[in-house]
């Protein structure tokens, strides 16, 4: 019976195979590559030209900005005086429901006026009241508004 070849032998075997088929299959020949960019020059003037596109985008964003920047500014400083003419017209109501409720509780305590036209004059007073507080905090939110756009630092007081 035959022994196996040992390993020097069966390395022997395989590379005498490997240069049999590489001598039988070698061709002769040689391959030279050769890029010359003949078009980057129009590619780099329309990446310039793209550059200046995305200049002057950026530069017409940051007016956009500046111009809603100012129009909302300019919103905030009418609600504000909005909100000064509802305070005031709210202080208004307040004064003639608090003088019409006096002048209906005096007429009451003389007998003149029953009790459902007190309450409806007390309502009108409380709702004149509510008015008044509603356009009080909505005139201080108007105005911590203002102060944030001008940069003043927001304090409740």
């Amino acid at each position: 019976m035959e022994t196996p070849p040992t390993e020097p032998v069966l390395f022997l075997l395989l590379e005498n195979i490997l240069f049999y088929m590489l001598n039988n299959n070698l061709s002769k020949s040689l391959s030279l590559t050769l890029s010359i960019p003949i078009l980057n020059g129009r590619q780099a003037a329309d990446n310039v030209k793209l550059g200046e596109l995305n200049l002057r985008n950026a530069r017409l964003n940051e007016e956009q900005g500046k111009v809603t920047l100012r129009k909302e500014v300019e919103q905030a400083y009418y609600d504000l005086k909005n909100a000064i003419s509802n305070y005031e017209a709210s202080q208004g109501q307040l004064d003639a429901a608090a003088a019409s409720y006096d002048d209906s509780k005096t007429c009451y305590d003389a007998g003149m006026m029953n009790a459902p036209d007190l309450l409806v004059q007390k309502n009108a007073l409380i709702k004149a009241q509510s008015g008044l507080l509603q356009a009080k905090y909505d005139l201080i939110f108007k105005s911590k508004i203002l102060d944030y756009y001008m940069g003043i630092k927001i304090t409740l007081q």
